[in-house]
């Protein structure tokens, strides 16, 4: 962001990458090892990875590789892919744009009654993929060997709710629903309601359709949503609203760009 011209302000609302424990995911990739598989879709690169360490732990690496070897492999955009072929394996998809839509689209795109499917997913299951897969006659497994939890500090979020409604930010951003729910749990907590926020006249906006829909149960109306939903074009699509004329009285190139992402990603990039 600060290549465009922003100021970013990082307040986490989500630790996105604390693994889950080994007993808790373990089963689920011995349930996905027991039988052939004749796909496999890796929705993030956090997970690709987690899953390859959990399978070293486990013993089951060499397993796992010749699990793939014998199916597509189906990446969900450039960091699945950077992760698997971190661990060479070979990849027969990668979904451009990344959105769970066009898997589950082009997966059903051909028979899978029948068919083992393993599902690499992140805190709750993602039923908009998996759900129409069972409904057509796949067995899914799904693993989650992550999920998005509270930031270990939640004090940077809740001091930008404040700033937000008290004016002093021009943008929000997030990558994430958990993210976008998390953050209005803890402006909630800092004694900042969404109407506040909205009242303020800060600009927000979300990487894609779920963050949208998130934030929007949340009470906070969204302003910026970029086609493809990616985070360059996200920020490309808010520099250019933040070109148009001020809001609020408030010079656009003096802009603090706020993000309420994830701990741990780089200053201008979330």
């Amino acid at each position: 962001m600060r290549a465009l011209g922003g100021a970013p302000v990082l307040g986490p609302a989500l630790r996105a990458d604390a693994p889950a424990p080994d007993a808790a995911i373990a089963p689920a990739l011995e349930a996905a090892l027991a039988a052939p598989l004749d796909q496999a879709v890796f929705l993030t690169g956090v997970g690709a990875a987690l899953t390859f360490s959990l399978s070293a732990r486990l013993g089951r690496e060499g397993d796992l590789r010749a699990a793939l070897a014998g199916a597509r492999v189906v990446a969900r955009g450039p960091k699945p892919r950077r992760a698997l072929r971190a661990v060479g394996v070979a990849i027969d998809w990668v979904v451009d744009p990344p959105r769970s839509g066009v898997i589950r689209d082009g997966l059903l795109a051909r028979p899978v009654a029948g068919s083992r499917i393993l599902v690499q997913g992140f805190g709750p299951e993602p039923e908009d993929l998996t759900a129409p897969l069972r409904a057509a006659g796949a067995e899914v497994l799904v693993l989650s060997p992550y999920a998005g939890a509270w930031p270990q500090d939640p004090g940077p979020a809740r001091t930008l709710a404040r700033a937000a409604a008290g004016g002093a930010l021009d943008a929000l951003t997030f990558t994430s629903a958990q993210a976008a729910s998390q953050f209005a749990a803890l402006a909630e907590e800092a004694g900042v309601d969404a109407g506040a926020i909205a009242r303020a006249g800060v600009l927000i906006a979300a990487v894609g359709p779920v963050t949208r829909a998130a934030l929007e149960r949340a009470g906070l109306p969204v302003h910026v949503q970029p086609d493809p939903p990616r985070m360059g074009a996200l920020y490309r699509a808010l520099a250019a609203a933040l070109e148009r004329p001020p809001r609020c009285g408030r010079p656009s190139e003096a802009a603090a760009i706020s993000s309420a992402a994830s701990e741990g990603a780089r200053a201008g990039r979330t």
